[in-house]
């Protein structure tokens, strides 16, 4: 699991400054894998690796307010399973941001079958729409901890296709609604997220013109 993380850091533009350490390569953002086998106190543990990072900090000032725990926690079964903890654990706010992922061994060798030779990484893979339809019908999925880990790496990111606006078909509502949807088809389409000023213009133009054409007419009757 720790060489899957490993490879989405490294995709994602961070560098590796220690074991199982990690820092972007352009921001101050610090990221301490931390992996456990059965239960452990988060008290006891962040004190620990904040102590572990006294060096990190003389180089990176940056990094007392910039890490974040990514704690792998190893359980033995449902039995040990505690989201509650989970919860509180992550709401800490002490030291560091945590996120916390609880798994047991076959949950992972289950998980790691899943991933095909050729590999892209996490967010290629579980955008694909066969693992998403199959996590869809099983909610106990070995795609599901796949999913778990990209969920608590906010860095990854999921790849999905852009599709180009298709135009509605010809829609027949009659009366005032017809003239309403002719009205709003005929103003410009903004593409994207974030418009140019000349596009955004371009659209005010064309509202004001359709408005101007409008009370023109109802003028005239």
């Amino acid at each position: 699991m720790i060489e899957l993380i490993d490879k989405e850091f490294d995709q994602a533009g961070y560098k590796q400054l220690g074991e199982r350490l990690w820092k972007h390569q352009e921001f101050d953002d610090f990221w301490m894998i931390c992996p456990i086998a059965g239960a452990y106190d988060i008290e006891e543990l962040q004190e620990n690796v904040y102590r572990s990072l006294e060096e990190l900090r003389k180089d990176y000032l940056a990094s007392e307010k910039c890490t974040s725990l990514l704690i792998l926690q190893e359980i033995g079964g449902d039995n040990e399973r505690n989201y509650q903890k989970v919860i509180d654990d992550e709401n800490n706010v002490f030291y560091f941001k945590k996120y916390v992922i609880q798994y047991t061994a076959e949950e992972w060798g289950a998980a790691k079958a899943l991933i095909p030779a050729t590999f892209h990484g996490l967010g290629e893979l579980l955008m694909r729409t066969e693992v998403f339809e199959h996590v869809k019908l099983n909610e106990h999925s070995p795609y599901h901890l796949l999913y778990a880990i990209a969920h608590k790496l906010p860095f990854v990111m999921m790849y999905a296709e852009p599709k180009e606006y298709e135009p509605c078909p010809s829609f027949a509502f009659g009366g005032e609604l017809q003239t309403l949807f002719e009205w709003v088809e005929g103003i410009p389409n903004l593409t994207g997220n974030n418009p140019t000023d000349a596009e955004m213009q371009l659209a005010r133009n064309a509202i004001d013109q359709l408005i101007n054409s409008r009370q023109h007419v109802q003028h005239q009757n």
